[in-house]
């Protein structure tokens, strides 16, 4: 489980290798975070998918990381 603003996540792939954390706008979006906190990032990500991404920005989340039992 990771709970990123407050909210739990169900879904997180990690990767310890790459030096960035992705989420989306749609799932940025849906935890109800306001978009006015989004700092401009004028880079583009390369070598993350075959084509450079334009971002939206960056902001700084608080990442919690736990496992559970399902009972």
């Amino acid at each position: 489980m990771t709970m990123i603003a407050n909210w739990c996540v169900l879904k997180v792939f990690i990767d310890e290798g790459s030096s960035i954390d992705v989420l989306f706008y749609h799932t940025f979006k849906k935890l109800d975070v306001s978009s006015h906190l989004i700092q401009p990032y004028p880079k583009l990500l390369h070598e993350f998918v075959v084509e450079r991404v334009h971002t939206k920005g960056y902001i700084d989340l608080l990442k919690t990381f736990a496992t559970f039992e399902a009972y």
